[in-house]
């Protein structure tokens, strides 16, 4: 298995426990020989799943005190932070973010051949912070290029591609924890609309489109910056349910995305 992680260290309560949100990028290669009394390299095979995404929520208690600096895996710092004040509170605000998306390829009608699973996508919201721990917010998401498989149906073994396209509508309460002035972690759990636009082209059955509409959640844990008194850097991981249905392109949802939070 490869992986890779990137995250940031959140210390606090004179820097003796810490809190740990990471995101990563994790795939899994295998050899192996189903013959193996056949002395033959030529029989062994190599298998690969696609990558997939990971994220974590570490707790932790720092043995060490001498060292003042919080560890830093990534982060996207401005010096316009110079203005900035602690975050404030009834405060009205868009968001908007884009990063990169993954679908699983719920595609049970059809034996894959190859599959492109990964696809840029937007998003764009409103939202009010009530008090220091607790907000709403509204938000869309599309994708901006479409996911798309090619393989063989298995209904009557002709060969096909498919492409699809996800979007959503989602209300989400907000809780945030505070660390210092200017950062604070936040986890956002939503119920709306998740949509979905299929299309599979085939030999007998060119052009064929569907449209469906799903009710589901979306989770999303992420980190905050505050860079001015009215911007705020944001980093998330947002997972949702399945979009589609059992006939066309169906799976759910993982995106990594880094926006800007303006207070209007």
């Amino acid at each position: 298995m490869i992986t890779g992680y990137v995250g940031y260290k959140l210390e606090f309560a004179r820097k003796k426990f810490y809190i740990l949100p990471q995101f990563g990028i994790a795939g899994v290669i295998y050899k192996s020989n189903p013959w193996p009394i056949y002395e033959d390299n030529t029989l062994t095979k190599e298998v690969g799943e696609s990558p997939f995404m990971l994220g974590s929520l570490r707790f932790g208690y720092n043995l060490t005190l001498i060292n003042h600096a919080i560890t830093i895996l990534i982060l996207l710092a401005s010096s316009t932070e110079l203005m900035a004040q602690p975050f404030t509170n009834k405060t009205l605000y868009v968001h908007t973010s884009g990063g990169l998306s993954r679908s699983e390829d719920g595609l049970k009608f059809m034996v894959k051949e190859s599959a492109s699973q990964w696809v840029p996508m937007v998003n764009l919201g409103v939202g009010y912070r009530f008090n220091k721990y607790l907000g709403i917010e509204i938000h869309a998401a599309t994708m901006l290029t479409s996911l798309n498989a090619k393989g063989t149906l298995v209904l009557n073994n002709e060969k096909a591609e498919v492409t699809a396209r996800h979007s959503n509508v989602m209300i989400s309460p907000k809780l945030y924890l505070p660390f210092g002035d200017k950062s604070e972690i936040f986890l956002r759990t939503g119920l709306g609309f998740l949509l979905s636009q299929s299309e599979i082209n085939g030999p007998s059955n060119p052009d064929f489109k569907k449209s469906t509409t799903n009710i589901g959640y979306m989770v999303s844990l992420g980190y905050a910056h505050k860079l001015t008194d009215k911007v705020v850097f944001t980093l998330q991981f947002d997972f949702s349910d399945p979009y589609g249905s059992k006939d066309v392109w169906e799976g759910d949802l993982g995106l990594l995305n880094a926006g800007i939070k303006y207070k209007i």
